[in-house]
């Protein structure tokens, strides 16, 4: 495996108010299907305790083989997550800064994990913020654009134009060429609404207007807000 690059203090998303910066090793979309995962587990216990799991239900339920070079891709991902180191500043305000998505331990001979999630990461991807389909990502797998968009997007009940530039800068795309990117990002949205994660999109030169099947939850926040 190679090395990740690793990113400085980085200003990774500025969203109603809220900047999120990051500094550490880049995570990458498996990083986020093992942490979703986690997370995903997490809600079938009681706030504050630890989630216990095997590598090889994890790595089953990911859709990844359960051999001795999966365990060690999980031991990565897992240290990566817990290493990563996250900054938040709320409306220029407050900042707040947390090292660690996660923290565990690890039976080496029976390969069980022992987790406690970082409350205030857990808190961003609580029910009525995000909402993640793992049938839908697991259809996507392979295709890098289509995961981080799936990612983003499900975080927004209805998301609002964005420049394609600010697309490519927030994915993280090595795509050097924006025309390129426009091309790929075209492809990986027509593949989502393929299988019914967007309902349609618009290429405006470098607007992209999406619109997107809301989660119940997410409708009930929309709802909400016409008739509050």
């Amino acid at each position: 495996m190679n090395a990740s690059p690793t990113k400085k203090r980085t200003l990774l998303a500025s969203v109603d108010g809220i900047d999120v910066r990051y500094l550490g090793v880049q995570l990458n979309q498996s990083d986020l299907d093992v942490w979703l995962h986690i997370v995903h587990l997490s809600r079938q216990q009681l706030p504050g305790f630890s989630v216990t799991f095997s590598a090889y239900a994890l790595l089953k339920a990911l859709g990844k083989g359960t051999g001795k070079s999966q365990h060690e891709w999980l031991k990565e991902a897992m240290a990566r997550l817990g290493g990563a180191f996250v900054e938040m500043t709320f409306h220029g305000r407050d900042s707040f800064g947390e090292k660690g998505f996660l923290r565990y331990y690890r039976d080496e001979t029976t390969q069980r994990y022992v987790v406690e999630l970082t409350e205030s990461m857990l808190r961003l991807f609580e029910d009525g913020y995000t909402h993640i389909e793992f049938a839908q990502r697991q259809k996507l797998r392979k295709q890098p654009l289509a995961l981080w968009l799936h990612g983003f997007l499900s975080s927004h009940a209805a998301p609002y134009p964005l420049k394609i530039s600010t697309i490519h800068r927030l994915s993280g795309s090595v795509t050097q060429n924006l025309r390129d990117f426009k091309l790929r990002l075209r492809k990986a949205l027509d593949t989502m609404a393929a299988i019914g994660i967007v309902e349609h999109f618009v290429i405006d030169g470098d607007i992209v207007k999406i619109k997107k099947t809301p989660t119940p939850s997410q409708q009930r926040h929309l709802d909400n807000k016409q008739s509050g």
